[in-house]
């Protein structure tokens, strides 16, 4: 079950989108990778489904989330294949973990079962949560039972740290070690355009001076952001 802390430190539907969007756009800034390039992390597709957008994260190792936004709120999952609440490949039925989405709203229900949250045809989650436009607080199931000795848990306090711990530090220090950087991207750059600043060529260019300004407005508007160049 994930814990009230991770739920109390998630951030509300405005800055998840806004965090979503920008990992998005880094990754494709400083790893010089496109929307469509296979070992990207991060994406954000502003159009995904009539009035619906998607955030999703896949780390090639079999772990990822994936997070709707639309007008009716907010849906996440999570898949942590180490945890004991991975389920695929266990079950006759491609049952997921008992518990696992109840109390979930009937407006969330069909992504579920949703064939692009599916894996050889089983839904695949180890986490659940959401809220609705009229909540004020995220929600997650409160029946859910697993080993407490289980060191992994449901993977929610690892999966949601990138969007939860926005700080300039824990950026510097993913990017430095993920793209194998030799040093650090410009600090000042990098807190810019997390903080949201006007996306313009000088900035692109001091945290990657040879990427394509192509590939970077193509994953800007792919992301429903503008960019000034």
């Amino acid at each position: 079950m994930v814990e009230n802390a991770i739920l109390q430190a998630f951030p509300d539907p405005g800055q998840l989108r806004h965090r979503s969007r920008m990992l998005a756009l880094l990754d494709c800034i400083l790893g010089g990778r496109a929307h469509t390039d296979p070992v990207r992390m991060h994406r954000y597709v502003e159009h995904w489904r009539a009035g619906q957008s998607l955030a999703s994260m896949d780390n090639g190792a079999g772990d990822e989330y994936s997070i709707v936004f639309s007008a009716d709120g907010v849906y996440v999952r999570g898949f942590d294949h180490h945890s004991e609440l991975n389920t695929y490949g266990r079950t006759d039925s491609g049952e997921l973990w008992p518990g696992l989405t109840d109390g979930l709203p009937d407006q969330f229900h069909s992504y579920v079962t949703d064939e692009a949250f599916r894996f050889d045809e089983e839904p695949t989650m180890t986490v659940c949560l959401w809220r609705l436009s009229t909540d004020s607080s995220w929600q997650t199931s409160q029946n859910i039972e697993y080993d407490d000795e289980d060191l992994n848990g449901d993977g929610s306090d690892w999966l949601f740290d990138p969007l939860i711990d926005w700080s300039l530090a824990s950026r510097v220090d993913h990017y430095r070690s993920y793209f194998d950087m030799p040093t650090d991207p410009d600090h000042a750059a990098l807190q810019a355009i997390m903080g949201g600043a006007p996306i313009n060529a000088d900035l692109v260019h001091r945290l990657n001076p040879d990427i394509d300004l192509a590939i970077v407005a193509e994953e800007a508007a792919i992301a429903g952001l503008t960019v000034a160049f």
